[in-house]
């Protein structure tokens, strides 16, 4: 047999140090979080009220939106907020949904800015919609999304802290029974909000702005200019230019919402190579800013590990076609580089979250049922792996991305869960 290249182990090493990193870092969220199942003070009094404006941009968004309004408006804030709607270029009957709930309700106040050319993506529209956004706190809403009636209160409880410049809420699946791809992204849900999300927040590490469910001080926007319109993940950059300035950002567990998740491969493809896209975008334009921070080294760490997700899955795709030439080239394989198989299983089993996270998540929610699914996992691993690559080929290339939009079909479906209407 011929002699193992050297390049096949320092690349074995390499990224079997990687995956053990990752390893190691989901195995002490999962244990953080079953250890402190309740989040600090999650209970306690709110004194503070602040006007606060309800943002929420919609493109053909007419089978989600009326459904989102009329919720908003049954929120038990006892404080001043109002309700803005940005219908972003709609062809449907977005606009006229919204104009006819606003005509209908005196409190909250309901407002419609009708964009005549846009659908370029969420910054976008946002951006508009900041020059008429008055409250001193300002909460986002994809238009699938359905809040809790005391969402408010428990977001506005992140903000106890002066350096706190947004707050994160916690994202549920409520159509997880309709189709496969809805229950993989449950189990998703669960392992990164439940876990993950919590975990790093309770640590005091990075917990990541999911671009909905968050509340962000408007002041601290304006500092920032706004969203960046060239990112398209603009949750993930604004999370980087908080914490870059000096700010914090906080995770707040009982701030929920439930969310129609994807149901179709199409759907779930776009949705995740826009943000696999976006991610890498993210990682190139800040890693060295993060390195050069005077952020702690544990915050640098676990942020350039939040940064690097979307690239993970490459790794094991290229470590599984290094082994498989391997085998096929005669190369021995000493035993010691199994651990990069091992360590390539534990990623192809979770995807983005391995199995223990999700396991430890759906018992904390109590959702039994969703382990049986976890079968589902792997494959959807293997699919990532193709979307992330065509990602990175994408960014390679400077191919012109044209923002792609989720699709919605109104699953309404009965949420049990406490507290939820």
């Amino acid at each position: 047999m011929e002699p193992l290249p050297l390049f096949f182990y320092i690349f074995s090493l390499t990224v079997s140090a990687i995956m053990a990193t990752y390893l190691l870092r989901h195995l002490l969220f999962t244990i953080w979080s079953l250890a402190h199942r309740k989040p600090r003070n999650h209970k306690r009094a709110l004194k503070w009220r602040p006007k606060v404006t309800i943002l929420i941009p919609a493109h053909n968004e007419e089978k989600v939106i009326g459904q989102l309004l009329k919720r908003l408006i049954k929120l038990s804030y006892k404080g001043a907020y109002n309700i803005l709607v940005v219908n972003d270029a709609s062809k449907d009957k977005t606009g006229e949904i919204a104009e006819k709930i606003s005509a209908s309700t005196q409190k909250p106040h309901i407002s419609i800015i009708h964009r005549a050319h846009g659908g370029n993506g969420k910054p976008h529209a946002l951006n508009e919609a900041l020059a008429h956004a008055t409250g001193e706190i300002l909460i986002f809403f994809d238009a699938d999304y359905l809040p809790r009636r005391d969402l408010i209160q428990q977001l506005l409880r992140g903000f106890t802290r002066p350096d706190v410049a947004a707050v994160q809420g916690y994202i549920e699946v409520r159509n997880h029974t309709r189709a496969l791809i809805s229950k993989v992204v449950r189990l998703e849900r669960l392992a990164g909000y439940r876990i993950s999300q919590h975990a790093r927040g309770e640590l005091r590490l990075m917990p990541q702005l999911g671009g909905t469910v968050m509340a962000v001080r408007r002041q601290v926007l304006g500092e920032l200019s706004g969203f960046n319109p060239e990112a398209l993940a603009e949750d993930t950059d604004l999370t980087l230019r908080v914490i870059l300035r000096g700010h914090r950002v906080h995770y707040a567990l009982e701030a929920r919402s439930s969310e129609e998740a994807v149901e179709g491969m199409r759907a779930y493809w776009r949705q995740r190579h826009r943000w696999a896209l976006g991610h890498m975008q993210c990682a190139l334009r800040y890693s060295l800013k993060v390195l050069r921070s005077r952020l702690s080294p544990r915050v640098k760490l676990d942020t350039l590990l939040c940064l690097g997700v979307y690239f993970v899955p490459l790794l094991v795709g290229l470590s599984w076609i290094l082994s498989g030439l391997g085998v096929i080239l005669g190369f021995p394989m000493p035993t010691w580089t199994l651990s990069l198989s091992a360590l390539s299983i534990f990623s192809a089993v979770g995807n983005f979250a391995p199995i223990f996270e999700i396991i430890a998540g759906a018992a904390l929610e109590r959702a039994h049922r969703a382990i049986l699914r976890l079968p589902l996992i792997p494959a959807m691993y293997v699919v990532n792996v193709v979307i992330c690559a065509k990602a990175l080929m994408d960014l390679a290339l400077r191919r012109r991305y044209r923002w792609a939009h989720t699709e919605h079909n109104g699953a309404a479906l009965k949420w049990r869960t406490r507290a939820s209407q």
